[in-house]
Order: C-alpha cells, then structure tokens, then sequence
C-alpha cells in the first residue's frame, strides 16, 4: 500500500495545495477576491470575482437573499437558526461555505459546516486580525500567511486592512509573489480535496491484521470504530497498534538493533494506514482532526514503565 499510496498523497496534496488572496482593497499586480460586506451588497455590480463576510449575528435575517447570489461566503458569528438548521440551509444551496481559522466569535460556524452533509463544499480562511497588525512586520506577516499554506493546506488568505500605518500593499504582495512562486497561488476558490476510499479500505484491512494478533475480538471492534467512527477509531486504533507491533516485536527472536528496526518499520506502517484514512473531505479541510497524537505518544511507554518491561 506505501508504495502507491505515498505517491498518490504527494501528487494530491500538490495540485490541491492552491490558495486564492482576498483582500479589502485591490492591489497592483495581485489578482485577487474582493471582499464584501452585506451592508455594502447593493453598491458592489459585479460579484464574479467576490467573496463575502457573512455575520451571522448581524446579516442572518439575509441569509437567503445571500445564499440566491451562488458566490462563495465566509461565515462568522451566531445566528438563531440551529446547528442542524443552518447546516440544512446551506445544504440545500449548495453554498461554498468558508470559515475563519481560530475564529473568535466561537465554534458554532465550524458546529455548523460539521453537520453539513456536503462537505467538500467547505474551505478554510487564514487571516491576520486587524489587532494583531501591531505586533508585526510585514516579514513576520508574510512567514505567518505562507505558513498557513505550506503546513495546514488553508484554501483562502484573507487580507484585512489594518488601522495602524502597517504597510497593506507590500504584504498582499510579498505573499502573492511568493505563492505564485512555488506554484501555490490560486485566482478561485479552490474545492478541498478528497482522496481514494480503496486506500482507506486498505488501511482498514492493515488495523485489523495488526490487531488480530492480539485478540480478534479487539480487532474487530477497534477496525469497526477506525471504519464508522474515525474520531475515536482513528486514535484508538494508534494506541492498540503500537501495543500489538511492540508484542509481536518482543516475541520474535531477533537482537535489538533488527528489533528496534522492525518496531519502527512497522510503526511506520500503521501512521501511513491512519493517514490513508484521513483522506475524506472533513479531515482535508480541517473540519475534524485526529485527535490522538498525545495518547499515542505517551501509552505504550507509560505501559512499559509501570510494569517494569
């Protein structure tokens, strides 16, 4: 499965890891989105090239009048609609949905697009507050953005402008430069991506051979949670795969150096099967995350030192 999956992963990753500009303001030589508010709606004539701030305390009473324009929208705030509702709403629309990063306004837009049951209609906004402008340089805002791309894959850089005299035009352009340098730059919205279920099936398949060696009746149920409910499978199946690697490791007759090898070898082995599973679109656009990284960490040696190796 490596052998074709790493590949694949790279070659996904690379033509999906694109990020559109939207900015407050043009800027020379930046092929950007505009960025529009609701109340300014009325004034704006063309919407081809525009994505709009959506603040669902203030403009949900609109919602649906938005919702008709079929342009992308990026949602903040609380509405009184429920999760569900909201989440039903945007459904039937169809509507390319955006949410904030680390957003302030609380979690209820990221509740919301978790619910949807579209959600490869979901993409991901980076942006530099307009209180954090003075802790900045337009060096360290340009590291922030393009950090943002390269380590998290944000589908949108959202540029607002600052009410301090920070220089706006050098930092659109500077990381607008330096994306499209590396290929990176992106003049729409660009769908979150998706992968292959065959690999998942594969990485299902690995959990459950793995597992087996150590109870089938574990392998079953934790294979059953890695399939249907990847949030406590996904971590589940990181902490029992290492007890079951470091058993079946132990009971080989082999020295430690081709011992540590093999653990290593086949921990590898489980990562890429966890990996493989994380390839649907609520795991590529950030809407869930594999929460497991700490317990995997700190289980099996925490086992060992209590009892003593």
């Amino acid at each position: 499965m490596s052998l074709f999956y790493i590949p694949w992963r790279v070659s996904l990753d690379f033509n999906y890891n694109d990020a559109v500009v939207i900015t407050e303001k043009a800027v020379d030589a930046v092929p950007s989105k505009q960025l529009i508010y609701v109340k300014d709606l009325e004034n704006v004539s063309n919407l081809e090239s525009s994505v709009i701030l959506v603040d669902l305390r203030d403009d949900w009473h609109r919602l649906e009048e938005i919702l008709a324009l079929q342009i992308p929208m990026i949602l903040t705030g609380v509405s009184p609609y429920t999760v569900s509702e909201l989440a039903s709403i945007l459904d039937n629309h169809f509507a390319y949905t955006g949410y904030m990063e680390f957003d302030e306004r609380g979690h209820y837009v990221l509740d919301v697009l978790r619910a949807r049951e579209n959600k490869s209609l979901v993409f991901r906004v980076h942006n530099l507050k307009k209180k954090e402008y003075p802790n900045y340089d337009v060096d360290k805002a340009v590291t922030r953005y393009l950090r943002a791309v390269r380590e998290r894959s944000i589908d949108a850089l959202l540029f607002l402008t600052p009410d301090n005299d920070f220089d706006y035009d050098e930092l659109v352009s500077q990381v607008y430069g330096v994306l499209d340098g590396m290929g990176f730059a992106s003049t729409e919205v660009v769908s979150p991506r998706t992968g292959s279920s065959r690999f998942a099936l594969l990485a299902s398949l690995f959990v459950f051979v793995l597992l087996l060696s150590v109870s089938p009746l574990l392998a079953a149920v934790v294979t059953a949670l890695f399939v249907l409910f990847p949030t406590v499978g996904l971590p589940a199946a990181a902490v029992f795969g290492e007890f079951a690697i470091y058993r079946r490791v132990s009971s080989l007759k082999t020295g430690v150096i081709k011992g540590l090898l093999l653990f290593f070898s086949f921990s590898i082995f489980l990562g890429i099967a966890i990996n493989a599973s994380m390839v649907g679109a609520s795991y590529q656009n950030g809407l869930e995350l594999f929460r497991g990284v700490k317990i995997s960490l700190v289980a099996l040696p925490f086992w060992l030192f209590v009892t003593g190796f």
